[in-house]
């Protein structure tokens, strides 16, 4: 095991970076599942709008917060 201040560092920034990657994904997921709360509160005028159909709509709100 390499006990030296370079190797500590190493650790650190490994560390850093997995955090940050997690902070990320966390992130991603809480928009998503934003977006699709507000998505399925839209009437259909707004819908249209935004050129969905009911379809495209339904299918996106079922969607789980992880899947893209």
């Amino acid at each position: 095991m390499d006990t030296s201040i370079a190797g500590e560092f190493s650790y650190l920034d490994l560390s850093k970076k997995i955090v940050g990657k997690l902070k990320s994904v966390i992130i991603t997921w809480k928009v998503r599942a934003q977006s699709r709360k507000h998505l399925a509160e839209m009437d259909s005028r707004l819908l249209n709008d935004i050129g969905l159909t009911e379809a495209d709509r339904s299918q996106e709100v079922i969607k789980p917060f992880w899947q893209e």
